[in-house]
């Protein structure tokens, strides 16, 4: 039996000598919730290091679907929002040839976009000779996955067509991060090591 003093209260505790002369640690022994604490402490920074550390994505990205102009041509494309720097950080857009109408990609290389609104999407060329106007509810949101253009057009010098349908609709998330190898290899150590000592006191 052993005897020490925890907050001025005498505490008792009794070692037990298993196979090969060693001590089993008791809940009355100190060392027993020290072993407690050091096993609960590494695991939770190993899962906190495993998981902790996957934050949410900042782009949110945009598909056209079903957008027609009123001469009967098309837009296709992608875009996307960045919800920390709250700008459209990426897009590629694709306007179909009409009469009158020369079709035309934007893309970052060959314009820019307004750094305005999240109900907004206004691509303008490099040569500013055409401009793309989309509007919507919020770009910033998820949480509204089909979003429908009201108004929408596109602009050159001289004339205007205006969108006559179509949508923006959220892309399909993407996986959740899996955890890394090396934090994985290194709990199922931990948790060895662990079972090695245990099985000695």
């Amino acid at each position: 039996m052993g005897v020490y003093y925890q907050g001025g209260v005498r505490m008792e505790f009794y070692l037990n000598y298993g196979q090969g002369g060693g001590m089993s640690k008791l809940p009355g022994d100190p060392s027993f919730g020290i072993l407690r604490r050091v096993r609960g402490g590494l695991l939770g920074t190993l899962v906190l290091a495993a998981f902790g550390g996957v934050a949410p994505a900042a782009q949110i990205t945009w598909n056209l679907e079903g957008v027609t102009f009123s001469d009967g041509a098309t837009a296709v494309g992608t875009f996307e929002y960045d919800t920390v720097l709250n700008l459209y950080t990426n897009w590629s857009i694709t306007t179909s040839t009409s009469i009158g109408y020369a079709g035309f990609t934007y893309r970052p290389g060959t314009s820019t976009a307004q750094a305005c609104c999240t109900d907004e999407l206004r691509l303008t060329s490099t040569d500013t000779t055409r401009v793309l106007n989309l509007d919507f509810n919020d770009a910033s949101d998820p949480g509204m996955p089909r979003q429908t253009i009201n108004p929408g057009r596109e602009t050159i010098p001289g004339s205007q067509r205006n969108v006559s349908a179509g949508d923006i609709v959220l892309a399909a998330p993407q996986g959740v991060p899996e955890p890394s190898s090396s934090v994985l290899l290194a709990l199922g150590g931990v948790l060895l090591f662990l079972k090695k000592v245990r099985a000695r006191t």
